[in-house]
């Protein structure tokens, strides 16, 4: 997938998620060791949300993306956002959004929010 098809997607998925009530802080936090696609605000818990595009088909198989190593480098990217904002004592998640850009004729955007979609990961990587 190109990284013009993923930036869309979490352009979309941004969108998706406003509707949905969340207030986006931002999008495309990097941070040494990771990023996290989009930052927000989900009533009092702070959510970093991970977006996986497909394109035709492959919806649902998004969340097979996000392995241990990817999960590592999103808890390293959102522990850093929450020391450089001083953020303590705030309830946090890793929610998902996996979209599919090509369901249906005409093409209409199909999402899958998965709330709470993994803990973060603190393993040694190997």
């Amino acid at each position: 997938m190109s990284r013009e098809i993923g930036l869309e997607g979490e352009r979309e998925a941004a969108r998706y998620l406003k509707k949905k009530g969340y207030a986006i802080i931002t999008k495309n936090f990097r941070a040494p060791g990771g990023e996290v696609d989009i930052i927000a605000r989900d009533g009092k818990t702070l959510v970093f949300v991970e977006v996986k595009t497909r394109k035709g088909g492959q919806f649902g198989e998004g969340h097979w993306a996000v392995d241990a190593r990817k999960r590592k480098h999103l808890t390293l990217a959102a522990m850093a956002y929450l020391v450089k904002k001083g953020i303590r004592n705030r309830p946090c998640r890793f929610d998902l959004v996996v979209l599919d850009q090509e369901a249906g004729l005409p093409p209409t955007p199909r999402f899958e929010l998965i709330k709470n979609a993994f803990d973060a990961e603190f393993q040694e990587m190997g």
